[in-house]
């Protein structure tokens, strides 16, 4: 089961939207002094990535995680159809993210962070 508000974050699961909108630890708006033009800031500004690590993933799997807003690739990885098993660290392309979503084949990544 997925869980999006512990660190680090757990997704076995295909992710319908992005992170932002499916955690609860920081929901609502900053205060309206510091309001952006185009609408309220919410209090979730985004993660900066540490480590990533796919727990038994299947033979012949991928994970992707990108930005929901713009579609930018974050991290990618696969696995070769004659995978022996074990847990696979995957390198991050950035390790700043605003927003993620994830598209696994299975197993569970790891997403460790810093607020």
């Amino acid at each position: 089961m997925s869980n999006f508000n512990s660190n680090p974050i757990v997704v076995n699961a295909n992710m319908a939207s992005g992170w932002r909108s499916l955690q609860t630890l920081n929901v609502g708006n900053l205060p309206s002094n510091i309001q952006q033009t185009s609408g309220p800031v919410t209090r979730q500004w985004g993660i900066q990535v540490v480590e990533l690590v796919w727990n038994s993933p299947p033979p012949g799997g991928a994970v992707m995680v990108t930005d929901p807003n713009d579609g930018t690739i974050l991290a990618l990885a696969d696995v070769p159809a004659a995978y022996a098993g074990g847990d696979i660290d995957v390198t991050p392309i950035s390790r700043k993210w605003r927003d993620f979503k994830v598209t696994i084949s299975g197993g569970n990544l790891l997403i460790y962070y810093r607020a």
